[in-house]
């Protein structure tokens, strides 16, 4: 009977296994500037990938075309509830971080951590499910970029 309850009770405290589901689709950032399209890499369909299909018009063409379809997230491979082992890219700071990503117990939200060489050390950040047709934007405001679909 022991045995029974303590299995029991490692079972309910065990996080569960994450889904694709739970990752994929679309991902309005923390700034609500731009929108990411979460689904498998297209040369590993095992691990997930991010491309921006979304974003604040620059008003420079050139840059808008440079900037559509753009990988932001990368190498991601599902573990336990979390997406791990890839990597995000912040065009800001022309530089690449080691990214985990969690589900967040909100509906329609995943938190991202994304650090340096100690997790500690890195920042989290929240970004939303994207519905287009809740975006009370005018389609001016974003650059003209065709949504890719996730996966």
């Amino acid at each position: 009977m022991d045995n029974f309850l303590i299995t029991f009770a490692l079972l309910v405290a065990a996080p569960s296994a994450a889904k694709a589901t739970d990752f994929a689709g679309l991902w309005l950032t923390n700034d609500k500037e731009s929108v990411v399209s979460i689904g498998a890499c297209t040369k590993n369909k095992e691990k997930y990938c991010g491309f921006l299909t979304r974003f604040r018009d620059t008003g420079n063409k050139e840059l808008n075309r440079k900037l559509c379809g753009s990988k932001l997230v990368g190498d991601m491979s599902i573990f336990g509830n979390r997406l791990t082992g890839g990597w995000i890219y912040s065009p800001e700071k022309s530089q690449a971080y080691n990214l985990i990503i969690y589900p967040k117990t909100a509906p329609e939200k995943i938190l991202l951590r994304a650090y340096g060489n100690k997790v500690s050390d890195g920042e989290s950040f929240t970004w939303t499910r994207y519905h287009q047709s809740k975006d009370g934007r005018a389609a001016s405001y974003w650059a003209k970029c065709a949504i890719r679909s996730p996966g």
